[in-house]
């Protein structure tokens, strides 16, 4: 009998916990950190040669990144990496807690139409070790129109 309540008491204590993880997870909020295009165009003519975006570090603690992205395209609804030559210096940022910084993107050997994205890495700046590597997404529109978009 003793065994039966014991048992009784550790079902219902985990499923308390489980359901308090539920409504943690229920309250999530924005991500800590937002990439967003600089310019309030979302429709990129296929001749333009970069983008610019804005990394916004909205979280409590400080977060570090480079000058690395990757490009990626919407297909067959899945997102695809574009192959594309993108040289970049080996520098870290430190984008403090509120604080944004800027990056250029380049799109030279972009030109079909398409939804795309920029990926682009950071992680958080620990001093006891490397915390893992996340990713923040601005997307953008490439059209074959001369004329830049809405």
């Amino acid at each position: 009998m003793k065994i039966l309540v014991l048992l009784v008491v550790i079902l219902l204590s985990c499923n308390g916990c489980a359901s308090k993880k539920e409504l943690i997870d229920s309250n999530k909020t924005d991500p800590p950190v937002l990439l967003e295009l600089c310019s309030d165009k979302k429709i990129i003519p296929s001749s333009s040669s970069q983008i610019e975006v804005k990394m916004i570090n909205k979280g409590e603690q400080d977060i570090v990144t480079g000058e690395a992205y990757s490009i990626e395209i919407f297909l067959n609804d899945k997102w695809t990496e574009v192959p594309v030559s993108i040289s970049y210096e080996d520098i870290a940022y430190t984008i403090e807690a509120d604080e944004e910084k800027i990056f250029i993107c380049m799109l030279e050997s972009i030109s079909e139409e398409g939804l795309y994205r920029i990926k682009k890495p950071y992680s958080i700046d620990t001093e006891k070790a490397s915390s893992l590597t996340e990713y923040a997404y601005a997307e953008f529109q490439i059209s074959a129109n001369k004329e830049e978009g809405k």
